[in-house]
């Protein structure tokens, strides 16, 4: 299989060139498996973490391979790597053609995808399909290097070197966050529409709904033997709808399916999000005189915020 080069350069108190401290690179390498893995998945699927076994295919485009470190142009530490395109990867992929358009190139690595990922976090697009909260939440853990002494994390190498995404630091952690308390929590949802399009080979699908928007779905159930009866039906689809930042869908995890019935008119439109507490927080209006801070944020909790994040939220506005 043809392998490209990539490289990651490391700057900081804790890089000395082809030397660095073991405890800081160590940080760096265990999420770059993890995070390589998230992003072919999010690029394919629109889902960074798919339950049961992963499809074959997709496992070789994220066999990236780590062959050592030297010296970076400027004089911080750089580790190599190396990364199949997709096309060599997963030829599968672009046989079958790609069920959603926005889904990556042939000649794309994993590097390439979460390099692209990286840019979107860094210019805070909450509307991005490159990244899901868990995605995000894998990209937190670089904090763990930034606090041993690793200042930047930048990739290169093959498309990169033309992109050139945002590095990993303090503030490309800190947009991550912000992203992530943004992101409204998944919710329980039942939504039909017309089964459009299905890819038996990796359990995504998309369903079409009445007003025309096209839903993203990734079937959460092992067996999908069944699904292609439904193809070009009605069908309700219940599962769990898995935000943005911005509070639009971005796919639902489909555990159920079943040819419509008359009831089920009442839901063909996309479920509204709740709003995260920092969301509500922003969009709500300061209290009245004399009145309860508590109303400011009164109809969005209870919610999924713990106690702690609540007193918190409260004393911000009171």
């Amino acid at each position: 299989m043809t392998m490209n080069e990539h490289h990651i350069d490391l700057t900081g108190p804790a890089c000395f060139g082809r030397f660095a401290r073991p405890e800081a690179v160590g940080r760096v390498l265990s999420c770059i498996a993890p995070m390589a893995r998230e992003s072919v998945r999010m690029s394919v699927l629109h889902s960074s973490r798919i339950a049961g076994r992963p499809w074959r295919e997709l496992t070789a485009a994220w066999d990236i391979r780590y062959g050592g470190q030297t010296k970076s142009p400027d004089g911080g530490t750089r580790l190599v790597f190396t990364a199949p395109s997709l096309i060599h990867a997963a030829p599968m992929l672009f046989e079958q053609h790609l069920l959603f358009a926005d889904g990556p190139s042939a000649d794309d690595t994993a590097f390439d995808l979460m390099g692209d990922m990286l840019g979107d976090v860094g210019q805070m697009k909450r509307e991005s399909a490159r990244f899901d909260a868990d995605l995000l939440s894998t990209l937190l853990r670089f904090g763990a290097a930034v606090k041993r002494g690793v200042q930047s994390i930048l990739l290169g190498g093959h498309r990169l070197d033309h992109t050139m995404p945002p590095p990993i630091d303090r503030r490309l952690i800190a947009a991550a966050s912000e992203l992530v308390e943004e992101t409204p929590k998944p919710q329980r949802v039942r939504i039909t529409g017309r089964l459009d399009m299905v890819r038996v080979s990796d359990r995504a699908f998309e369903l079409l709904l009445e007003d025309g928007q096209h839903v993203r779905a990734v079937w959460a159930q092992p067996s999908v033997a069944h699904l292609g009866e439904y193809l070009g039906r009605p069908v309700v689809v219940e599962g769990q709808a898995v935000f943005r930042p911005s509070g639009s869908v971005l796919r639902i995890d489909a555990e159920a399916i079943a040819q419509t019935q008359e009831v089920d008119a009442f839901f063909s439109r996309l479920p509204e999000a709740k709003l995260s507490m920092r969301r509500a927080m922003e969009q709500s209006t300061a209290p009245r005189k004399g009145a309860s801070a508590f109303a400011a944020i009164y109809g969005q909790w209870p919610g999924e915020e713990s106690e702690e994040q609540l007193v918190a939220a409260l004393e911000e506005i009171s």
